[in-house]
């Protein structure tokens, strides 16, 4: 991640939420650059409700535009068009300004933040930051779900302060509290001493992506069971992403600035043993988020998406082919 005034004009989050508040008038177009795609998702949610939009996923954000700007019976917007990753749009600088020239329903396109500025710039782009630890376990975790406050801590952390899984995590814990009869905090205590909260070294989701990325079809495909497929796709991309940035950036002096990585991180990933090689990640990025957008669209079935993931990139995981 770069520092703040490499987002030029970028939007301030605290804009949007005050338009919201106020019911101000939306834009017609939107992009999000997002640390946590669980808050965008949220806004997104607010947005179809306080203005009574249909949310419309579509796979391009040329697709989506040409249909926001069709003419309708309705007065004013009635569509919120949402697109996911729409990389080509996002290098065509050519098409950026009909985006900006939207005038009909709302278009909202989606990427996860990171060092294309001239893009964020160019369509004054809205950051989505992770929450602050302190706030999401005070304000959220502990006053929600009235786990303890040292617990809240512990898992937003845990949690890598990502809003969606915290929640996820916390609806875990009190259902357990439900069916067992107890206090959420025995329950958060069960599950947390079993690595079943947060993003454990035990997560199944870490067991996939590392068991995957070292070539171990055992571990890879016995994680599959019970599987969350798009925590599962999330972890991929963003574990995949990392290891060939700092795989593309070996020999750079200032690898944390260049990368957006910490230091820690940097170490981690620079001696991670692994059998897939460097320049097969992007191909594997690639078809994680082709993946993830089938999901959403449904285009692929939830329960044979990672299934698929791997038919189409196992060869490359074993080493065995670039």
């Amino acid at each position: 991640m770069g520092n703040e005034n490499e987002w030029g004009k970028a939007m301030e989050l605290n804009e949007l939420k005050t338009t919201m508040d106020t019911h101000g008038e939306l834009r017609h177009y939107y992009v999000f650059w997002c640390e946590d795609r669980s808050m965008a998702d949220v806004y997104i949610a607010q947005m179809c409700q306080a203005y009574g939009l249909a949310k419309a996923p579509r796979a391009t954000v040329a697709e989506a535009i040409r249909e926001a700007n069709a003419p309708s019976l309705f007065e004013g917007a009635s569509t919120l068009y949402v697109v996911r990753d729409d990389e080509a749009f996002a290098k065509d600088e050519k098409g950026w300004k009909a985006l900006t020239e939207v005038e009909r329903n709302v278009v909202v396109a989606i990427y996860t933040a990171d060092k294309k500025t001239v893009f964020a710039n160019a369509t004054d782009a809205v950051l989505f930051k992770k929450a602050d630890k302190q706030v999401l376990a005070n304000c959220v975790i502990a006053a929600t779900y009235g786990i303890s406050q040292q617990r809240a801590l512990w898992l937003a952390e845990a949690c890598d302060c990502l809003y969606g899984l915290c929640l996820l995590e916390c609806e875990k814990v009190v259902g357990l509290a439900r069916e067992m009869g107890i206090g959420v905090d025995g329950a958060f205590d069960a599950l947390a001493s079993q690595g079943q909260l947060g993003l454990d070294k035990e997560n199944g989701a870490f067991t996939f992506v590392n068991s995957f990325v070292l070539g171990d079809a055992e571990g890879t495909f016995g994680a599959l069971d019970g599987s969350d497929p798009l925590g599962y796709l999330g972890l991929m991309y963003m574990q995949c992403k990392s290891m060939y940035m700092v795989s593309a950036n070996a020999s750079s002096k200032n690898i944390c600035a260049d990368t957006g990585l910490t230091f820690n991180q940097v170490n981690a990933y620079r001696h991670k043993r692994h059998t897939i090689r460097p320049e097969s990640l992007p191909y594997v990025m690639a078809l994680t988020q082709r993946v993830e957008s089938g999901i959403k669209l449904g285009k692929i079935p939830m329960e044979f998406a990672l299934r698929y993931l791997l038919a189409n990139c196992w060869d490359l995981a074993s080493g065995k082919s670039v």
